[in-house]
């Protein structure tokens, strides 16, 4: 059965995982040509062979990718690493014009119904992806502070248009210099009281 997420406009994306580490050669090549460009739009710089080579490195050295298509175009990624019950978010990217639509919701829950995920973990500089994150997992501050990783990117930020960026970033850590928050927390349960399109769509997931 092919898999599809719709989205809050009735757009349907089909959605597929793979584990790129046992990819041919040529199938991450081309996971790396397409891929860089979305990138690139998800971090707000250009693509370049620097970012091309990132992708390689990082997205496609992971336990699991999946990529979610809008008429054959990407829509959306998810690049994660599984360990005993712990999903580790890597990266998740949402093309700009598939943005609150609950794509990126619905494709990242759907993510941690299929590994049976007990607890969500992730590094992030963005007020979006953390919000995301809390909308499918218990994500708490010690004492209510955030768990900071200093200079995990190097000593500049993530993003390369900083000045548009600011208005998205997590304002009680260092983000200009490269810092990020750790966040982490238990997977909320999925109700099965949610109506129509998400019920059916889990129903699918789990078959």
């Amino acid at each position: 059965m092919k898999e599809i997420i719709i989205d809050q406009r009735g757009r349907q994306h089909a959605i597929k995982t793979v584990e790129p580490r046992k990819l041919k050669s040529s199938q991450r090549k081309g996971l790396v040509r397409e891929l860089t460009p979305v990138t690139a739009r998800g971090f707000l710089t250009e693509p370049s062979p620097a970012l091309a080579q990132d992708v390689a490195n990082h997205v496609l050295d992971c336990d699991r990718l999946s990529v979610t298509r809008q008429r054959g175009r990407v829509s959306s990624f998810i690049a994660a690493d599984i360990e005993d019950g712990d999903y580790h978010l890597g990266g998740i990217i949402v093309e700009p014009e598939h943005q609150r639509t609950g794509l990126g919701y619905e494709a990242l829950r759907r993510e941690l119904v299929k590994t049976d995920a007990e607890t969500l973990r992730f590094h992030t500089q963005s007020k979006k992806v953390k919000g995301l994150g809390n909308k499918v997992a218990r994500i708490k501050r010690k004492d209510g502070q955030p768990v900071v990783d200093k200079r995990r990117y190097g000593g500049k930020s993530l993003y390369g248009n900083v000045a548009e960026f600011e208005s998205s970033a997590i304002q009680d850590i260092n983000w200009r210099e490269g810092d990020a928050e750790f966040c982490q927390g238990r997977v909320r349960q999925v109700s099965n009281k949610r109506p129509g399109r998400t019920k059916k769509l889990l129903e699918i997931f789990r078959k």
